[in-house]
């Protein structure tokens, strides 16, 4: 695998380690000052990296135990598209806690050496079902 390639890998790698790290000051050093969010939270998108940290403060604090496993990860040009898995505890209406696993995919832009882009996508309604606020899809 060519080198920049491994590096845009290495790149997505310390950017989940980050996240699970809760490290925010370590985002200003891969995230380009242009860099750009789109995801089912950010459908019109969040630009610029104080933004975007900002944001994902803000979800740390709404889902303090929020966690990234990585799965499968795919590196062509100056793109990487990552498969994990989000855990957060959700609390019902009624008080109970459960962990929700939420399958998700990030494709992100690599640029200079920083990531530029990234587009989350989510498996919503399976979390949905798992928080119990939507019934199951009727089964066949």
């Amino acid at each position: 695998m060519p080198l920049d390639l491994q590096e845009n890998r290495r790149l997505v790698r310390h950017y989940f380690d980050l996240l699970n790290r809760t490290d925010l000051s370590g985002l200003e050093e891969i995230l380009s000052p242009d860099v750009v969010f789109f995801g089912p939270r950010a459908p019109e998108g969040i630009y610029r990296r104080e933004a975007f940290i900002e944001f994902i403060a803000a979800l740390g604090r709404e889902l303090p135990d929020l966690r990234f496993a990585e799965g499968e990860m795919v590196a062509e040009g100056n793109c990487v598209a990552s498969v994990f898995t989000m855990t957060s505890t959700h609390s019902s209406e009624e008080g109970r806690a459960k962990v929700i696993a939420t399958e998700g995919m990030d494709l992100f832009h690599i640029a200079d050496g920083r990531i530029q882009q990234i587009n989350a996508y989510l498996d919503r309604l399976s979390s949905l079902v798992e928080m119990g606020v939507i019934s199951p899809p009727a089964q066949k």
